[in-house]
């Protein structure tokens, strides 16, 4: 729903289309909440819920569990063929 609403406010708009799933193991996705300061009902939703949602999603995955920010960023762009290098 989220997705979709994205997509529509892009409406009109020149833009190109280049999907990816960002995803870390689940250790260092229960890292990531906790540092977030998320309580243990949030994670333990997040985990039950969110991580099955994205299972069947068929855009490239970049796994992002050992990179920082900036490394993600490099790598998203790398990926997308928009790095400036």
């Amino acid at each position: 729903e989220v997705f979709e609403r994205v997509l529509q406010n892009l409406s009109g708009k020149e833009f190109r289309f280049l999907p990816f799933l960002l995803w870390c193991d689940e250790e260092e996705n229960l890292k990531r909440m906790a540092k977030d300061q998320r309580d243990p009902d949030r994670i333990a939703r997040a985990l039950s819920q969110s991580r099955m949602a994205f299972s069947d999603v068929s855009y490239p995955r970049i796994d992002v569990s050992k990179l920082s920010i900036q490394e993600s960023a490099r790598l998203i762009l790398e990926k997308a063929g928009l790095n400036r290098e």
